[in-house]
């Protein structure tokens, strides 16, 4: 199951790479977990040159992060972040939402439902702001019925 699931794994790794910060992988570890299991990910990442930490918070409390808690620190002491947003912030809502899902989700295109397409309507009515004067903020996208 655990060798199955690592093109889910890559792809996450793939996708933080997108934005310039370097990544660690926790490993949340569990008594039934076998050395072949965690080895697959350890040589997953490896591939990906990411490195790997084990949290074992579960069993032990605060004591089982201090692996992940001190890898983490050293990333962001390292000086390797160059981040870089996913796409420019002039862009429209719509021109936002198309780049999500085509780079992070490998969406093809974006195919808005009449509900949604009313929704982003209903919302520049009731507030007076524009789709495209929402293209200079932050914004957090989910995979639903947009």
């Amino acid at each position: 199951a655990v060798k199955k699931g690592l093109v889910n794994l890559e792809k996450h790794i793939a996708n933080v790479k997108k934005y310039g910060v370097p990544s660690v992988v926790a490993i949340n570890i569990f008594a039934q977990d076998t050395q072949e299991e965690l080895q697959a990910v350890y040589d997953a990442c490896a591939a990906q040159g990411v490195n790997v930490a084990l949290s074992d918070v579960f069993a032990r409390g605060g004591e089982g992060g201090v692996e992940l808690a001190k890898e983490v620190i050293a990333l962001a002491d390292s000086g390797k972040a160059d981040f870089k947003p996913l796409y420019a912030s002039e862009l429209s809502l719509k021109e936002k939402i198309a780049t999500i899902a085509k780079e992070i989700y490998g969406a093809s295109d974006v195919i808005y439902s009449k509900n949604a397409d009313k929704s982003l309507k209903e919302f520049t009515k009731s507030t007076g702001i524009t789709i495209e004067e929402l293209s200079t903020d932050i914004m957090c996208l989910s995979r639903s019925d947009i």
